[in-house]
């Protein structure tokens, strides 16, 4: 059986713009090798398992060093050789049951409501946008951008510090809208990537409204 023990840092992951360095600590020729998790990721607790060179089989499970260090096995294919790995992440990590926990930030809902302005052929919108932390940490302060096409009207608003399961509700209310036209409002969340989440791809949402 072939073995490598190595403390150098091999992969650097980036989550938003928290980057997550792995050092790989051992690694292992084996027969095969299956992941539950799909590889490296730091956000479920995977299990490794398959056979070895010498016969028997194993099974190596994620697991938290403390409550600042995870250790996080993988599968690895070099041409016609499998091994298995043993990397630690200890920088950027909050572990817990054998899986890094990050806050995620979402958009869940875009409303809007209209007023016809007195002695007016103009319109005033009220566009209502919550965001919610449905991650498993504390989401720092970030920004919600919203822009309103056509027209280009940008506003940046404070999305608030966000415990996990906590929601913020922000109003922006459009002025003087020409009647009988269509608007599309889009919103982002965390628009300059200062919070590191576990899904990067639910950050943006928009809603249609005619006058």
């Amino acid at each position: 059986m072939k073995t490598k023990i190595a403390l150098i840092t091999l992969g650097i992951v980036f989550l938003s713009t928290v980057a997550i360095a792995l050092t790989l600590i051992t690694e292992r020729e084996v027969l095969t090798c299956t992941d539950t998790d799909g590889g490296i990721d730091l956000t479920l607790q995977g299990v490794i398992s398959g056979q070895r060179l010498t016969g028997g089989n194993y099974s190596h499970t994620d697991y938290c060093l403390n409550d600042s260090v995870i250790r996080e096995y993988a599968c690895g294919f070099k041409g016609n050789s499998t091994y298995t790995q043993q990397w630690e992440e200890s920088r950027n990590c909050t572990c817990s049951g054998g899986a890094c926990l990050f806050p995620d930030l979402t958009i869940t809902s875009m409303t809007y409501s209209l007023q016809n302005n007195t002695n007016s052929t103009n319109v005033t919108a009220f566009v209502s946008t919550t965001v919610a932390n449905i991650g498993e940490l504390t989401a720092g302060n970030s920004v919600l951008k919203l822009t309103l096409l056509p027209g280009g009207e940008e506003d940046l608003l404070n999305a608030g510090i966000l415990a996990p399961n906590q929601t913020n509700t922000t109003l922006v209310i459009y002025q003087n809208l020409p009647n009988n036209s269509s608007f599309n409002v889009t919103a982002i969340v965390d628009v300059f990537d200062v919070v590191g989440e576990s899904n990067e791809n639910n950050n943006v949402e928009s809603i249609l409204f005619e006058t």
